[in-house]
Parts: structure tokens; C-alpha cells; sequence
């Protein structure tokens, strides 16, 4: 969910690219080919909002540079296959976190917490490569299902 803030306003929360990726229940065929097309790069500026993280720390955790996603930013561009199948697993891993914990705010909070299941590193930082995600995975899992780590 993008939190847009008009002013002095209180903050209000839009649907966009990336939340609608973590609310779809779509098939892996259908998840495939909408990475294979690639997701709108608008999804960068959505991510770092409902995440309550610096866009840096999300540039990092995609694998894209800065000045790259300010560009494909601005220039409304889509996003590789590579890059959208990182944005679609950092959708796929919140989406089981807050399913997990049982809201957005309890998954965005844990996974910019440091874990002592993972070493002392947080969820977020290790969602950069497939193994990683597989092992945030393993700790959602158990902890969904009461098991010990």
C-alpha cells in the first residue's frame, strides 16, 4: 500500500503496483509471465512506503543502482525480467509475513529487525538472493506453525 501525504494532512493509503502484488493469489504461470514483461518501475517509489524503509535499502535489496531506478522512475519505464522477479519475491515474502504476523505493519516492522535466527541480520537484508529469501522463509514458516527454529 502507498502511503501518499498531501501537506499537513494525515497520511492516506493508495492501492498500487506492489501492493497488488502482495494481495494477488495468481498462479506461477501468470506470476512468470507478468515478470517476464516486467513491472512498471513505479513500483520502486510504492516498495519503500509500505516497507518503512529507505528507498536506498530497497535499490540494494532489487539489485538496481540509484541513479538506474531514479531513471526508469522518471522516465516511467519497465523493469527487467531479473529486477521484477526480485520485486515479485520481496512481494511473495511480505505477503507470507504479514499473513504470518497478521498485518502489514508487525511484517514491515520484522523484517527491518534484526533476527537472531538469521545470524543478527534482518529479514529485509537477505531477500537480495534466492537462498536468502528460502531461509526468511524457513523462519516464517515455523513461526506460523509454532515450531522451533
Amino acid at each position: 500500500m502507498k502511503v501518499v501525504n498531501l501537506g499537513h494532512a494525515p497520511a492516506q493509503a493508495v492501492d498500487g503496483v506492489f501492493q497488488r502484488l502482495v494481495n494477488a493469489r495468481t498462479s506461477p504461470s501468470t506470476r512468470i509471465q507478468q515478470m517476464r514483461a516486467g513491472f512498471p518501475a513505479q513500483v520502486l517509489v510504492e516498495i519503500p512506503d509500505v516497507l518503512k524503509l529507505q528507498k536506498g535499502e530497497v535499490f540494494k535489496v532489487i539489485g538496481l543502482p540509484p541513479s538506474t531506478a531514479s531513471k526508469f522512475i522518471r522516465e516511467q519505464k519497465l523493469l527487467d525480467q531479473s529486477t521484477s522477479e526480485r520485486v515479485d519475491r520481496l512481494a511473495d515474502v511480505f505477503a507470507l509475513a504479514s499473513d504470518t504476523l497478521g498485518d502489514a505493519d508487525h511484517a514491515a516492522d520484522w523484517l527491518g529487525s534484526d533476527n537472531f535466527a538469521l545470524g543478527g541480520e534482518r529479514p529485509i537484508d537477505l531477500l537480495d538472493t534466492a537462498l536468502g529469501a528460502e531461509q526468511v522463509r524457513r523462519i516464517l514458516g515455523s513461526l506460523r506453525h509454532g515450531g522451533v527454529l
